[in-house]
Order: C-alpha cells, then structure tokens, then sequence
C-alpha cells in the first residue's frame, strides 16, 4: 500500500492535478469507516462514513424533501440529486447552482472547508471537494450529462 501512496503523493508534489472519482474521492480523507485501521491519503481532515451512520447537521434552510421509504434511508443512494455549489472552484466553473447530477454509492465524505459542492440524501454531504489541484467529486462525472462532461473538461483544462 505504501507504494501507491507515494506515487500519489510524488505525483501531487510536482504540481500535477488529481481527481478522485466516488470512492477515489473518499480516499483523499484521513479514513473511512468502511475500512478501519486503513487509513485514507489524508490529504484532506475528516472520516467518511456510511450515510445512515451521519449525524444530519444540515441548517434548515438547506434541507430537502425527505429521502427515506417507510422510515428507513434506502442505502446505497442511486440516483440524481441536486448539487449546491458551496464556493467558487476550478471544478466546478461554470457549473450551475441546482445542477443534477449522478450518484451511487453508501459512504460518504463530511462538510469541511475543502467542500466546494454539497447534496443531501438523509443528510448533507460533501459531492465536491477541492484543494490546491487535488480534487474529488462522489458523484459519476461519467454518468451525469453535460454537468459531468463540463467537470471532466475542467480537470483537463487544469492538467494541461
């Protein structure tokens, strides 16, 4: 495992950018609960965790319509939901607030500062995060249309 991380790493210290797609997002964080003892890349605080596991610190004003089928989360979350841009990012340019775009997944990373695009499924999550020219997306680009497309073209428009 150590290997791969320092290529990781040696890759990122020359200045060349990364996405992290879904679980390629996840493991930029400290760890996950999916796997404990193993910990993530720690390039960016904070512990993923299965969605039903989340405390739902949401504000009011950014919760949705209710996500759960006879009082239970369905998991995995499949499906499109709704991005909310939380701050300006190479990323996300151009991408509208309110976009839709495609999920499939169980974990999920939190809120912190390197967050520059949420969604809520039962509870609010981290969909985009960003730092320097790391960044990661939980959501499928691949799958999400012109939002996905737009995204893929940021990231190469970085790269290059």
């Amino acid at each position: 495992a150590a290997d791969w991380r320092a290529a990781i790493r040696d890759h990122i210290a020359r200045q060349r950018p990364m996405l992290g797609i879904c679980v390629g997002m996840q493991w930029l964080f400290d760890g996950s609960t999916e796997a404990p003892g193993h910990p993530g890349l720690e390039m960016m605080p904070g512990t993923c965790s299965l969605i039903t596991d989340q405390e739902d610190a949401t504000p009011m004003e950014h919760r949705g319509p209710s996500d759960r089928v006879g009082g239970r989360l369905k998991v995995p979350h499949v499906g499109w939901n709704t991005l909310r841009v939380t701050k300006p990012s190479w990323l996300l340019d151009g991408i509208d607030e309110g976009a839709q775009v495609y999920f499939t997944h169980s974990f999920a990373a939190p809120v912190t500062d390197d967050c520059v695009g949420a969604t809520r499924y039962g509870i609010e999550f981290a969909a985009a995060v960003e730092r320097g020219l790391v960044g990661g997306v939980q959501f499928h680009p691949e799958k999400s249309s012109d939002v996905g497309l737009r995204i893929l073209r940021n990231f190469l428009r970085k790269a290059s």
